[in-house]
């Protein structure tokens, strides 16, 4: 792992407060990024075209939409999103392994979005920072 990419992305901009407080701001802006781009990408046609589609596929198809064109458009880019995590995750954790780690990624990211507040028919970007921030600190409280 020291080869590739450790800590690269944590290490970006970090500000170091004192040898045991670092905030890291490469992570910050990776997910500020991240998140950016979902709120962007929702704002598009084909966001509100997904969006309705998940809110009422009845709707959605009276409406002209294509409900498995939108919902393949919506895998795809939930794998896209995933991957960026994954990398993100390998590289904070210093490990490589992309056959089992996702496996064990899935738990400790749904948990906190829904601890954040997130539902079955509407989660946000409130949801999942609030949910992390939680999940996060109970981790580190036992």
């Amino acid at each position: 792992m020291d080869q590739y990419w450790i800590h690269e992305i944590s290490d970006f901009l970090k500000i170091e407060i004192n040898k045991y407080l670092t905030i890291s701001t490469g992570m910050i802006l990776i997910f500020a990024v991240m998140a950016l781009f979902v709120w962007l990408f929702f704002k598009t046609k084909t966001g509100t075209a997904i969006t309705a589609v998940g809110s009422n596929p009845d709707y959605a198809r009276a409406s002209g939409i294509s409900i498995d064109k939108m919902r393949i458009i919506s895998v795809m880019l939930s794998t896209m999103i995933a991957s960026v995590g994954m990398i993100v995750y390998e590289q904070s954790f210093e490990f490589i392994q992309m056959y089992n780690a996702p496996s064990a990624f899935s738990f400790p990211s749904v948990a906190a979005v829904l601890l954040g507040g997130a539902s079955v028919n509407k989660a946000s970007i409130t949801n999942v920072v609030i949910g992390t921030i939680l999940f996060q600190g109970m981790e580190e409280s036992y």
